[in-house]
């Protein structure tokens, strides 16, 4: 009543007003006794229940540090002036460029474009695309063991780093080896995405990037994954990683200020890997190191891969920040609020469902849910403990929770709203040609410039210009785009060879009885 100002305000206020008052009231009082109760506790007692702390996932930070050091890599480049990786157009966008118009979307280039190819042609995600068992024979009757394409097609950690390594380790039988595709094939040629694999495994600039990929899996992400991942990482407590993450600061500034510690032939695998442990795959840096003399701008990417690579990399820990909550916590707080080091019983979780319901199809959420729970908490070994009235209590409340049908609830409420979306779509739709309708009119009252003497003598404005342009591209796909003429100058130049273009089309009169509206 005193928040509404007096009791006869109150009897005037609405049963909603009254409602939200009494809310914020009550949790008011909530609040000053709870403040009351929290200072009369222990100094251990609030320090426990006032802790809580943040800590991201290990892997999670090495990926997303890959992702920082790539983009400062590809960066490298335009900065020293030098032309970087080749670019890769796929199908669509390799014609629209053969036909003189502008893809939609930019090429891309480079290493992971690389690996992404290399992973959906050698290990396709689905088995009967790509080569697939064909390679891995060829692979096993060269060097007498199989081989198993990093899967880069997936979500899975450090695949395209791995793809970088095995392609470089290789590089000569993957580039002999599409001879043999090609030879196999009736048509004796290489599809699109083939040829461009095949161009990318002779370009200098993306087999650096290739390197600087491998480079870091061996010294960082190997190690640091040994670590994490590795014997007794079950009992590693996420909050106990601040010194770890430390050392991979350290290390990464070490390489940045000397990257000889990798690129040089006499490298050591005690100085130059994060846990001086032995390199995963050795071959690997034989193999850079072979091929380091041709790749002249190898060093400055390997420092700008592991400067991008450090600032990600402190960025995502700075959970762990000297003076931080995690680091001025006292071991016992760390041990309370136990945190793994990975997310895989979640990711595994996820796998596990699938499995599940490949043998019940038909069951759901809820059902999987509980018969998960069932079986990790050993919920059996309870309900073999209880009494029959407590048994017969569940039954009720299971019987109860039946009759709701919460899961059929759920199922027309996707239904529904996938409905909902179908009718966004049509109204979207139906804007959409009406604006082309109106266009569409708006075009078949054009009279067209047809000679470039009467486009001379017009004193045609930039609305003017535009709408001769819109005329002409109703037949010639080739022009420029309208986002792509910025000025006057630039429109006019267009029209002019828009005009050129249909002044020497063989099919000038059935355009113009076809798009005219006089037939001029």
């Amino acid at each position: 009543m005193a928040k509404a100002g007096s009791h006869e305000a109150w009897n005037t206020l609405l049963p909603d007003a009254k409602a939200e008052l009494h809310s914020t009231a009550y949790l008011e009082v909530c609040e000053e006794l709870g403040e009351t109760e929290f200072q009369n506790l222990s100094l251990h007692e609030r320090e426990l229940a006032s802790f809580f702390a943040w800590a991201g996932f290990c892997m999670h930070k090495e990926l997303n540090t890959v992702k920082g050091g790539y983009t400062a890599m590809s960066k490298h480049w335009e900065m020293i002036g030098i032309d970087g990786p080749i670019m890769l157009p796929n199908k669509d966008a390799a014609a629209a460029i053969t036909g003189g118009v502008e893809p939609e979307k930019p090429s891309q280039g480079g290493a992971v474009k690389a690996t992404s190819l290399a992973g959906g042609i050698f290990n396709h995600k689905d088995d009967k695309k790509g080569e697939q068992d064909n390679i891995r024979y060829a692979f096993e009757a060269t060097f007498g063991f199989p081989l198993n394409f990093p899967d880069t097609n997936n979500t899975w950690y450090q695949s395209h780093c791995q793809a970088a390594a095995e392609l470089l380790v290789h590089l000569n039988f993957y580039r002999d080896y599409f001879n043999i595709m090609k030879d196999r094939k009736e048509s004796r040629t290489h599809n699109h995405m083939e040829k461009n694999l095949q161009m990318v495994l002779e370009d200098l600039p993306t087999i650096s990037k290739l390197c600087v990929l491998a480079l870091f899996l061996l010294s960082i992400s190997y190690p640091y994954m040994r670590i994490v991942r590795g014997e007794d990482s079950e009992n590693l407590n996420v909050l106990d990683m601040g010194p770890t993450h430390q050392t991979v600061e350290v290390h990464m500034e070490k390489i940045i200020a000397n990257p000889a510690v990798l690129l040089s032939s006499g490298a050591q695998f005690a100085e130059a890997t994060l846990d001086g442990n032995l390199w995963v795959r050795s071959e690997v840096m034989y193999a850079i190191w072979k091929l380091a003399p041709n790749l002249l701008h190898l060093e400055s990417l390997t420092v700008a891969f592991f400067t991008g690579a450090l600032e990600t990399w402190r960025r995502f820990t700075a959970e762990y920040a000297p003076g931080g909550l995690i680091a001025t916590a006292s071991p016992s707080l760390h041990a309370i609020a136990w945190m793994p080091t990975t997310n895989d019983v979640n990711e595994g979780a996820l796998g596990s469902r699938r499995v599940v319901r490949r043998s019940l199809p038909k069951a759901t959420e809820l059902t999987l849910n509980a018969y998960q729970r069932y079986r990790w908490n050993k919920t059996g070994i309870f309900i073999r403990s209880l009494s029959e009235t407590k048994l017969k209590f569940l039954r009720k409340r299971a019987h109860f929770l039946q009759s709701l049908q919460l899961q059929k609830k759920v199922r027309i409420a996707q239904a529904n709203y996938g409905k909902s979306i179908v009718k966004n779509k049509w109204a979207q739709d139906a804007v959409r040609l009406e604006k082309k309708q109106k266009q569409a009119k708006v075009l078949s009252a054009v009279i067209p410039i047809t000679s470039l003497s009467i486009l001379e003598k017009s004193a045609l404005k930039v609305p003017d210009l535009d709408l001769q342009l819109s005329w002409h591209r109703q037949f010639n796909l080739g022009l420029a785009k309208k986002t792509a003429l910025r000025n006057k100058s630039s429109k006019v130049a267009e029209l002019r060879k828009a005009i050129e273009q249909l002044n020497d089309n063989a099919d000038m009169e059935k355009i113009l009885a076809e798009y005219s509206p006089s037939g001029v």
